[in-house]
């Protein structure tokens, strides 16, 4: 049985699979399976995992049809064999040492959970590193120390993290299929609210590929941007009763219901399809509570914003669907 088992969803990645897959392979740290989920890809990917597989015993190969990366995350929960589990996206490549740092680290601090920082490589390729501090913390009734030095949002993806497969297991943990994003916060959050001790490094050994074609890009209808932020507003109340949480906690969640909320209003007035009176009923049906988070948080950058974020947040709705159609129509 391996130490470690690292699940790799793989959907039309044939131009980066290889460097990938050539990066995990290449650990100073050994004692892994690679679980490959080819979730019903269209090009060569799948093709480019049965070769690999050919060439190295520790790979394992899934084919599954096209459900999204939370159902190809959760296949490799499934049939994951090793102690510990970390995810590495297939655009994505890791430096030698990526598992062993993981491994030192989880194992001197006897925690539930590493986090390591990433390093961001945009398209330009400059590379930005994010890290968080270097720290332990207690988490067995109270994360308010966790989250004054630890932005979830910044870091609640599951790359460049070592979970406990147990933890997973045990509490029925799983990636939320129906959120098309936020579905990384979802996980880590439920995860956290069952762990003891929380391992932070400044590390950084993932390289972490940023192109337009991401998930968070994309927007969803405004039903489905709406019962996301509602699903993910409970995903935080239920973890601040799980556990003690500070001031910057509710300070991360008041900013992610305030991007929710920009993405919302996207989602009504991206296009020329919906009449005055869907525009005007899907604007009402915004509650009240994250209107007022909104009113709080958002911060305008230009008077047409400014302008935007008083009629919104009076609920001043006709006159801002009058302005924000108008924009829509130059």
């Amino acid at each position: 049985m391996a130490k470690v088992s690292i699940v790799v969803p793989v959907y039309n990645t044939e131009k980066y699979l290889a460097q990938c897959i050539d990066s995990i392979l290449s650990q100073t740290f050994t004692d892994f399976e690679l679980i490959l989920v080819n979730d019903g890809s269209k090009d060569n990917s799948g093709k480019i995992c049965d070769e690999y597989a050919l060439k190295d015993s520790r790979i394992v190969v899934i084919h599954k049809e096209n459900g999204g990366v939370s159902s190809a995350r959760n296949k490799g929960i499934e049939i994951a064999q090793g102690e510990w589990i970390s995810f590495v996206d297939s655009d994505d490549w890791i430096t030698p040492s990526y598992l062993s740092d993981l491994i030192t680290d989880i194992t001197s601090s006897f925690a539930d959970i590493v986090l390591h920082g990433r390093i961001n490589v945009l398209s330009s390729n400059e590379k930005i590193i994010i890290k968080p501090n270097n720290d332990t913390y207690s988490a067995t009734n109270d994360c308010s120390e966790f989250f004054n030095e630890f932005n979830i949002l910044k870091f609640c993806g599951p790359v460049s993290k070592l979970f406990k497969l147990s933890i997973i297991r045990n509490n029925h943990i799983r990636f939320n299929v129906s959120l098309r994003i936020g579905e990384d916060c979802d996980f880590l959050l439920k995860y956290l609210s069952n762990c003891n001790l929380i391992k932070t490094s400044e590390t950084a050994n993932y390289n972490y590929l940023i192109h337009n074609s991401s998930a968070s890009h994309k927007l969803n209808s405004f039903k489905n941007e709406l019962d996301e932020l509602i699903y993910l507003s409970e995903t935080y109340h239920t973890f601040s009763m799980s556990k003690k949480v500070s001031q910057s906690f509710w300070q991360q969640y008041n900013k992610m219901v305030t991007l929710r909320i920009e993405r919302i209003l996207f989602s009504i007035y991206n296009t020329n399809d919906l009449d005055i009176a869907t525009r005007l009923n899907q604007l009402n049906k915004i509650p009240d509570k994250f209107i007022q988070i909104f009113q709080k948080t958002h911060k305008p950058e230009t008077k047409f914003l400014q302008i935007v974020k008083y009629l919104f947040t009076h609920r001043h709705f006709k006159t801002l669907d009058y302005i924000l159609s108008l924009r829509l129509r130059r």
